[in-house]
């Protein structure tokens, strides 16, 4: 039996491959030990290469990038989902349904842990006394919160000084013509 038929075979009854004596974490190939010790393991040879080379491991992240950049846009001009690479895209989109789904519960995850209320829809949240835009808590009358208020105040671009120009050429215009 070669080594791939065995991994199969082991994969298939769902024992792990490293120490063939627990089973394995369900979607995964390994034990809960297995996976631990691995991640040790990985992380500590991370650690080691960032301080002992700092260039090579630089060299490395960046080729890593480049490798799923490349491999984002092969799988975007076959039709595959930029993701998985498993199923085909939905239309208008990069990903497939499985994964826009499993995104979809890690943003509803993230906002849970981070105390935002997500089960409250965008458009209601003013009435329950929370924040439009991130669903923080806000001064009574107010839908926006201070933090938000401030970056929206700060991304209302610049009226030009052209407009300026001609708004008070309009202005002596109309008083000279007896406020037409």
């Amino acid at each position: 039996m070669t080594d791939s038929e065995w991994y199969q075979e082991l994969k298939a009854r769902g024992i792990c491959i490293e120490c063939v004596k627990a089973d394995a974490v369900r979607g995964k190939v390994r034990c809960v030990n297995c996976l631990d010790e691995n991640n040790y393991s990985s992380l500590t040879y991370i650690e080691r290469m960032k301080s002992n080379d700092p260039e090579r491991y630089a060299e490395l992240i960046v080729t890593k990038t480049d490798r799923r950049r490349e491999m984002r846009k092969q799988r975007e001009h076959q039709g595959l989902c930029t993701l998985c690479g498993k199923r085909e895209a939905k239309s208008g989109r990069k990903s497939c349904e499985t994964c826009l789904y499993k995104a979809k519960v890690r943003r509803r995850a993230n906002y849970i842990k981070n105390g935002r209320d997500y089960t409250i829809p965008r458009h209601e949240r003013p009435a329950y006394g929370q924040c439009y835009i991130c669903g923080e808590h806000v001064k009574q009358g107010k839908s926006v919160c201070e933090m938000c208020h401030e970056r929206m105040k700060r991304n209302i671009p610049e009226p030009p000084t052209a407009y300026h120009i001609w708004r008070k050429a309009n202005r002596l215009i109309g008083v000279r013509n007896g406020g037409m």
